[in-house]
């Protein structure tokens, strides 16, 4: 086939999840061709189509100028499908990456104790643009099939948007399970201790990701200042890999709780994010809202057990004492340190480690791909049975 994907930048989660399935697909014998602002991605055997969208100060503005240039380029040539990705409005198969805007809103600002400060921020601009323009993306005729990475996302696009079930088909993320493997644990464990200053003896704590007020990070440190009290608790670390524009605000809670010294910042993301797992006892991820933290998935083939949130799509495949747990309100700091705590046994860890690694194994990166592919052989029959 020759496929169409549609995305506005390449950078981040996204960005890197669109080019390891460009390249998939191109394995597959597959033509692709990539319509994107970025100029030159390095990305043999795709065809770039670079969209100039405005230049403006607001994102909002860019968003909807990238849409309309696209649509326009892409009435030019024919493609059996398209595949669009984050801020576009009308192609063929829309796989919603990034989850259900008003769930976010709705999962976020409730988090808010200022009922003035959450009118507020549920009234920004950003917020107005992109909820109209998932609007749009998911009505009749901008769409033939959705993606969906969760059925939490599937649900939520159902009920607030009245699009019908068979519409959407849940396709969760994949891991690349060669390189997040459990016997990187005996080659890079001390090396990544070492570099921060936990000894072998200390039970480490990791949490992976950008956005730390989304994803929890103030629960994790109040969890831990609670972990800090219980006589019982062995030496704990937490380890904090992620870039945050706002880290010195996390960084004076953490002082201000007692925890010099056991809230390590990386201060940014780390390429080799695999030795950072494998350095790790316990991966813990308390989000307000993720259509599914491919973060989680990692850990888990990396045979980490995963402590995260209901509002977290990769809970659908934890299952409590099994190969981790899941949080039914993130905010409750107390409840999150009692489920770290029953990590501290070495018995449970590594029995909830070895099934967390199981679970991983069921989501290669080979069978997430030819799961789309198929969706996009069925959207693009259906696209051309529509002619």
């Amino acid at each position: 086939m020759e496929i169409a994907l549609v995305i506005p930048k390449l950078g981040g989660g996204m960005g890197g999840y669109t080019i390891n399935l460009m390249n998939s697909l191109s394995s597959k014998g597959h033509i692709i061709h990539l319509y994107t602002t970025d100029d030159h991605p390095e990305i043999p055997q795709v065809v770039l189509h670079h969209v100039s969208r405005l230049n403006v100060r607001f994102l909002e503005l860019r968003n909807i100028s990238f849409e309309m240039l696209t649509r326009r380029m892409l009435r030019k040539s024919r493609f059996d499908v398209v595949i669009g990705f984050e801020k576009t409005i009308r192609q063929d198969v829309f796989r919603v990456g990034s989850g259900c805007h008003r769930a976010f809103m709705r999962h976020y600002y409730n988090s808010y104790k200022n009922p003035i400060a959450r009118l507020f921020g549920k009234a920004r601009l950003k917020h107005r643009v992109l909820l109209y323009m998932e609007k749009k993306q998911f009505q009749k005729p901008n769409y033939v099939k959705i993606i969906a990475n969760s059925r939490m996302v599937k649900e939520d696009i159902m009920s607030l948007y009245n699009v019908p079930d068979g519409d959407i088909i849940v396709i969760y993320n994949g891991v690349d399970n060669e390189r997040f493997h459990p016997d990187n644990r005996s080659r890079f464990k001390m090396t990544i201790r070492e570099r921060y200053g936990i000894s072998k003896e200390d039970f480490l704590i990791l949490f992976v990701g950008k956005g730390f007020k989304r994803k929890g990070v103030r629960f994790l440190i109040q969890a831990a200042a609670d972990l800090k009290k219980m006589k019982l608790a062995p030496n704990f670390k937490i380890l904090i890999v992620g870039h945050e524009s706002k880290a010195r605000t996390y960084r004076n809670l953490s002082q201000k709780r007692g925890l010099q010294g056991q809230v390590i910042y990386t201060k940014s993301s780390q390429p080799n994010i695999e030795e950072y797992y494998a350095a790790a006892d316990a991966f813990v991820f308390p989000t307000l809202y993720d259509p599914f933290a491919n973060v989680c998935l990692e850990a888990m083939a990396s045979g980490l057990p995963v402590i995260t949130s209901q509002n977290n799509g990769a809970s659908e495949i934890i299952c409590d004492d099994m190969n981790g747990y899941v949080l039914d309100d993130p905010t409750n700091h107390t409840v999150l340190a009692r489920k770290i705590a029953l990590l501290f046994d070495p018995v449970r860890r590594q029995r909830l480690g070895r099934n967390a690694r199981k679970t991983a194994e069921g989501y290669s990166i080979n069978s997430h791909v030819d799961k789309v592919l198929q969706v996009l052989r069925e959207a693009a029959v259906m696209r051309a049975s529509s002619f």
